[in-house]
């Protein structure tokens, strides 16, 4: 004989905390909360992110970091914008899983320049020989500058990174902020 079983009697174990438990809390997907190329308000929340699962501290990084105009916050990773502009992503040249969220404050400028792209692309003049083109931009700074490998593979010296706290007591440097050890272009 077939039994039939109402579905409210087949419930699974109310949402637990513990990993391995059936009806554990699904993750929420971490996502842009502005659409890249747009403006933002000063304190708008940009990108929610977690930290990655990697071997070395390094690689446990979340994948966007703050980069001009914007902060992160330090606990949960979240990006804001520290200005009022509009919000860009710039990759990295040595490793294209590093990239930055920018804020660029002048807003006017980034409209007019894609008005002006799009104007010029109606006419077919165009160039696709520009920065942001992702499949150029390896030949552009060969050209612009052939050797930056070996100037970004340079290790700076102890004495260039730390600035002299004689010169800082004199009041000849503002501040002393040491150079980061990781450089990243």
């Amino acid at each position: 004989m077939l039994r039939v079983t109402l579905g409210q009697y087949a419930s699974k174990v109310t949402a637990g905390n513990a990993k391995n438990q059936a009806g554990s809390p699904r993750q929420k997907a971490k996502i842009f909360h502005v659409v890249p190329g747009t403006p933002v308000t000063p304190v708008e929340k940009l990108k929610e992110q977690r930290r990655r699962f990697g071997q070395d501290r390094y690689s446990r990084q979340p994948e966007y970091r703050p980069g001009r105009n914007v902060r992160m916050d330090p606990n949960t990773f979240t990006l804001y914008a520290t200005t009022k502009g509009v919000m860009t992503i710039r990759t990295s040249r040595i490793n294209p899983s590093y990239k930055w969220l920018d804020v660029e404050p002048d807003i006017q400028k980034m409209y007019r320049s894609r008005c002006m792209r799009a104007a010029l692309q109606a006419r077919g003049k165009a160039s696709m020989m520009v920065e942001s083109n992702v499949y150029y931009r390896a030949e552009l700074d060969h050209v612009t500058e052939p050797h930056w490998r070996e100037r970004v593979m340079r290790v700076p010296k102890a004495t260039e990174r730390f600035q002299d706290p004689n010169c800082f007591t004199r009041g000849l440097v503002p501040s002393l902020r040491p150079l980061s050890r990781y450089s990243y272009e």
